[in-house]
């Protein structure tokens, strides 16, 4: 008896993974790529080693066109720089993306934008996967400089088209 709860157990475990990630193993790697303007011969393993962790650590993304951002920093010039990865749980191939993207810490805007990213230069990005990319609020985008980022949420509205 205890032996067909166990197999009953791990079956409905592993049915959540497929469901959650699109793929058999909840440990794997989360895919990601990069778009059509990247030279991925010229990007290192190590750094793509440390792209594969980040995504990793993101955990499940859910529903929708999310961005996780893992790196924000503010310039000398008043822009704010967030570097991180679109990812898609859509059920859909997308392309261009048409987003607003808002940063806050805690219950303060920081900065606030709208993004285009158009096939050609966003390519397309399939469902349960991720795309690197690095989104660059200018000075007047940002709304509360001098914020510590060391713990912000991204929220995002994305409109796109099915590829």
């Amino acid at each position: 008896m205890k032996k067909n709860i166990f197999h009953t157990i791990s079956a409905l475990v592993l049915a959540a993974c497929i469901m959650m990630l699109g793929f058999a193993g909840c440990s794997g790697n989360q895919s990601y790529s990069f778009g059509p303007q990247e030279n991925v011969s010229e990007i290192s393993s190590e750094y793509q080693a440390k792209l594969q962790e980040r995504l990793n650590a993101a955990g499940v993304a859910p529903v929708g066109v999310s961005f996780y951002g893992y790196n924000a920093t503010f310039d000398d010039q008043g822009r704010l720089t967030v570097e991180g990865f679109f990812r898609n749980r859509t059920g859909e191939t997308i392309t261009n993306l048409e987003c607003d993207i808002t940063i806050r810490v805690e219950n303060i805007t920081v900065a606030y934008g709208h993004f285009s990213l158009p096939e050609e230069d966003f390519g397309t990005l399939e469902s349960g996967d991720s795309r690197p990319w690095t989104l660059i609020f200018g000075s007047d985008d940002v709304i509360n400089r001098g914020q510590d980022m060391s713990n912000y949420q991204v929220m995002v509205e994305c409109n796109y088209t099915k590829a």
